[in-house]
């Protein structure tokens, strides 16, 4: 079961509130005046981000997944804080139907997918862009974008994405437009279990 912590700051912030209106009648609760300021701004992050709903989980930093597989794509990838890609161009789709949930807490996310493969995408940015197969940038608060491209023959296989970013940016690209950095940690994972 997962607790989310705006309740209980609220509470906390509650009964701060309520210790410092019953303490001024005696004059000794000057020290509860910051706790409750910290309080109530850790109140309001938290809110934010929970209302965001920002994936905080995965990693930090830098990662790229390169499968060349079919059986190397995993059906989810995680990221905490950073740039994820997901380079799927060099996955053999052909007459696969795969569904693939990626997840950004605060960075960016890219997904490259193979020419010729049929593609549907649905992307969330909690605060930040979506750009999908080079149209125009979308950006602000709450942006959901979907795109769909149609394979180039039946036999071309079919991609399913499901991608989201709390705060920052998703981009999804047919082809290879980033110098992917050499010195950045680059994984083949494989099959999940």
């Amino acid at each position: 079961m997962h607790l989310s912590p705006v309740p209980v700051l609220a509470v906390c912030v509650l009964v701060t509130g309520v210790a410092l209106v019953l303490t001024t009648w005696w004059g000794r609760g000057r020290g509860l005046i910051p706790i409750g300021i910290l309080l109530a701004l850790a109140l309001g992050v938290v809110t934010t981000v929970d209302s965001l709903d920002v994936p905080l989980r995965g990693d930090v930093g830098e990662h790229q997944w390169q499968p060349t597989a079919l059986s190397a794509v995993r059906s989810t990838y995680r990221h905490r804080i950073g740039t994820m890609t997901v380079d799927l161009t060099a996955v053999p789709f052909a007459g696969a139907d795969r569904s693939i949930t990626a997840t950004v807490g605060v960075g960016e996310l890219v997904v490259l997918v193979p020419e010729g493969v049929g593609v549907d995408v649905t992307a969330r940015a909690g605060i930040g862009a979506v750009q999908l197969f080079g149209r125009r940038e979308a950006g602000g608060v709450g942006i959901n974008r979907s795109a769909s491209v149609a394979p180039a023959s039946p036999e071309a296989g079919h991609v399913n994405l499901s991608l989201k970013t709390g705060m920052g940016r998703v981009e999804v690209e047919r082809q290879v437009t980033l110098r992917l950095n050499p010195g950045a940690e680059s994984e083949v994972p494989h099959a999940a279990a």
